[in-house]
């Protein structure tokens, strides 16, 4: 058996994990919403044109593939790869511009 290359190496020791996770929900009656589930990584490099190509794990929840998502929002918070929050604030200011140029009449 060769080395196991990053991405298989994570997804055979992150896999299971998500599996016991399932089955605690299960255990307990929890739902979980299969369109809601995605995961991202976070890395000093930022999101780049190969982001998808690089960061894609073949994981799944409840036979579903799980997307990869550069900016998920986890509790109204828009997340980035840098943790630089940038898309979060750009998205704030946006909001908040619309509403304030209804404000002036």
């Amino acid at each position: 058996m060769g080395l196991l290359t990053g991405a298989v190496l994570i997804v055979k020791n992150l896999q299971p994990a998500i599996d016991k996770i399932i089955d605690f929900c299960k255990t307990w009656d929890f739902a979980i919403n299969v369109s809601k589930t995605c995961y991202t990584t976070f890395t000093t490099a930022g999101q780049r044109k190969n982001y998808h190509k690089n960061y894609k794990l073949k994981l799944t929840v409840l036979d579903s593939e799980i997307p990869l998502d550069a900016n998920p929002t986890f509790l109204g918070i828009k997340l980035d790869p840098k943790l630089s929050f940038k898309p979060h604030l750009q998205d704030l200011e946006n909001k908040l511009t619309s509403k304030t140029s209804l404000m002036n009449f």
